[in-house]
């Protein structure tokens, strides 16, 4: 949901006038700015999405689109290479005095076409930035959170936050699928979310939850909605929701007008068309299977088992009904399915709402992802997650939430809703790899959006005492605004939720709150933190847990008496010589039968062992002399083996 002003909410449904911006900064970094004297009829359109037309996805992770005609009577655009330039779409409304611009995403020219007088240019958003291959180096065991900050890293991709729902969750193994993407990888971690991920109207890839909380948290009572007299005031004995017959619409039927305070919904009425199902569906259960690769139950030649079955497991949170299944996720791996079941269930059962398709008038405030109140023409209220959306300038614009209706879900009982890529797969587009570190992503960022960013209103506060409270906020008055950044005597901070929480900020004696530092170097005398890791993610040291995941070498000791970790060895040194070694390279086959045995090599000149006690534990494999092979060389093209046999005599083994 895009913030807007109260003046923007009053006219967004009256007599308006919505102005179109795009500007377009093309490969050898020229920038052209257009709007609706360059633009065709129609000339800017935005299909928004968060789920498969049709249905109600767990997941997913939509390339949306948008598409820019341009007028090019004149030949103004022709020499221009539009391929691959990017596209910083904007929206604004004429308020009283002013224009109130809404950013409405940034894409990138997948394909420019020329036709006789007109350019058009079919874009994508970031999101088709993650269609390249998984080729993360991030050390597993790891969480949601570092897989999801991994891939917008990888991928070039600014992130709005990593503090999503179930975002903590902690993936053991890194999926084996060679095939995977960044952009499947995003899918499946919004699928544990119980989510979905979007690129905002910033770039920013975040990951978000339908909130159905914001209808219980209203209060609809009141007013009866009022306008059959066109001399009155409007809504003059209320302006609720809920109330109201709407029986004469002589001076409009727009739900949302008055002075309706800010809320966490929108309010769509004035429907041109609308089709509505005739029941609510109503969420009762969610069903996780495992994704593994399985394995069937291995033994030996005598009957006695070696290695146990491995089956995936299904679970179910909730009752049979309406379930959503979820399935073909590598991230839920062995021994996991209930636990994903319940975290995803607890979320998603109870959800309520009724499928519907309708059309009418465009508030370009309105985003795929966002909640609603559509009110038909008979006053009929329904609160309903806007699942998908298209915007076009000069016309109606349509939004569904989408769901299978009862009858179509009896109609396909086994319907998986796994690994639905909800639009079709773009042609890949990955001409060039990242090249770019971290840091200077982020600053990139930070200058793109300190060059487009709009300015900001001020306010003072005086206290008692005289001094001043300085506010500066995004909407022309302070009630209105939710990006405010506070400063008092002792603190500086900013809010993105209009003051009720402060997200950053910085105090007198030098304490710094952020979400996210990012800098080139840190002097500190302490750190407090969780993990610890180098930039792709393949070192890490997990201080909550004490786990350490190295894939280089690691020292420890002086020159004089050292351990050198590296490649799977243990080595030690004296005075800079290697004295020894200890790997798990040992391999012994037993020429009887065959059977062969891996362990433990230790390699030295002296190998030095003074217990008290020494106790050697295992399994009798024969009785007697057992042979095995001992060594073997090879010169030239002739190859000596040589055997060796042990007796295995109370718990000591005897070789020669």
């Amino acid at each position: 949901m895009i913030n807007t002003s109260n003046e923007y909410r009053s006219l967004i449904f009256e007599e308006r006038t919505l102005l179109h911006q795009a500007v377009i900064t093309l490969e050898n970094g020229t920038v052209l700015t257009v709007d609706d004297t360059h633009l065709a009829e129609g000339g800017i359109k935005i299909e928004d999405g968060v789920s498969s037309a049709g249905k109600l996805d767990i997941g997913s992770a939509v390339i949306n689109k948008a598409t820019v005609i341009l007028n090019n009577f004149y030949d103004e655009f022709s020499d221009y290479d539009f391929l691959d330039a990017q596209v910083r779409i904007k929206i604004g409304l004429q308020l009283s005095e002013t224009e109130e611009w809404l950013d409405k995403g940034i894409y990138v020219v997948d394909e420019p076409t020329f036709t006789d007088g007109q350019i058009t240019l079919s874009c994508l958003d970031n999101m088709c930035k993650f269609e390249k291959a998984y080729d993360s180096k991030l050390a597993y065991p790891t969480t949601l959170a570092m897989i999801f900050r991994d891939a917008c890293q990888n991928c070039g991709v600014d992130y709005y936050t990593t503090g999503f729902r179930n975002n903590s969750y902690i993936v053991q193994k890194k999926p084996e699928d060679t095939n995977l993407t960044y952009r499947e990888m995003i899918l499946y971690v919004s699928q544990l979310a119980a989510g979905f991920a979007r690129c905002n109207n910033k770039g920013q890839l975040e990951i978000r939850s339908f909130d159905f909380s914001v209808f219980t948290e209203a209060d609809y009572d009141g007013g009866t909605l009022n306008m059959k007299n066109e001399s009155s005031s409007r809504y003059e004995d209320g302006d609720a929701l809920e109330g109201g017959t709407f029986s004469d619409y002589s001076s409009g039927a727009a739900a949302d007008g008055g002075n309706f305070e800010r809320r966490g919904y929108h309010v769509i009425g004035n429907l041109s068309s609308a089709s509505i199902a005739t029941d609510d569906i109503l969420i009762t259960g969610v069903q996780i299977t495992e994704e593994f690769p399985e394995k069937e139950e291995e033994k030996d030649e005598n009957g006695h088992v070696t290695a146990a079955a491995k089956k995936k497991q299904t679970s179910l949170f909730g009752k049979s009904g309406y379930v959503l299944e979820l399935s073909g996720n590598p991230l839920i791996q062995e021994n996991s399915a209930f636990e994903v079941a319940k975290m995803i269930g607890t979320y998603v059962v109870g959800m309520k709402f009724r499928p519907l398709t309708v059309q009418g008038l465009s508030d370009p405030a309105i985003e795929a992802g966002d909640m609603a109140m559509i009110v038909d023409r008979k006053a009929n209220a329904f609160p309903v997650p806007i699942s998908n959306l298209t915007y076009q300038s000069g016309n109606l614009e349509s939004f569904s939430a989408d769901a299978e209706t009862l009858i179509e879900r009896r109609a396909k009982r086994n319907t998986s809703l796994s690994k639905e890529i909800t639009r079709a797969i773009q042609e890949e587009q990955q001409k060039r790899e990242q090249d770019k570190m971290f840091y200077e992503k982020k600053l990139e960022y930070l200058s793109d959006t300190m060059a487009n960013a709009s300015g900001l209103y001020s306010t003072k506060e005086v206290q008692d005492d005289g001094s001043t409270i300085f506010y500066m906020h995004d909407k022309p008055t302070l009630s209105e605004s939710m990006i405010v950044w506070k400063m008092t005597r002792e603190a500086f901070a900013v809010s993105t939720d209009g003051g009720k929480s402060w997200n950053a900020g910085i105090t007198i004696n030098g304490e710094v709150i952020a979400s996210i530092l990012t800098a080139i170097g840190i002097n500190a005398e302490w750190i407090t933190t969780g993990i610890l890791q180098d930039k792709t993610g393949a070192n890490q040291w997990n201080l909550n847990s004490g786990s350490l995941t190295m894939t280089g070498r690691f020292k420890s000791g002086t020159a004089n008496n050292l351990i050198d970790v590296n490649n799977g060895r243990i080595y030690g040194y004296e005075a800079g010589e290697q004295i020894g070694y200890v790997d798990f390279s040992a391999r012994t086959t037993n020429q009887t039968t065959g059977e062969k045995h891996r362990g433990v090599k230790i390699y030295g000149d002296v190998i030095y062992l003074q217990p008290n006690v020494l106790v050697v534990s295992g399994q009798e494999v024969a009785t007697g002399a057992v042979t095995y092979l001992k060594d073997v060389t090879i010169d030239g093209n002739k190859v000596t083996k040589t055997y060796g046999t042990f007796r295995y005599i109370k718990g000591m083994i005897y070789t020669s």
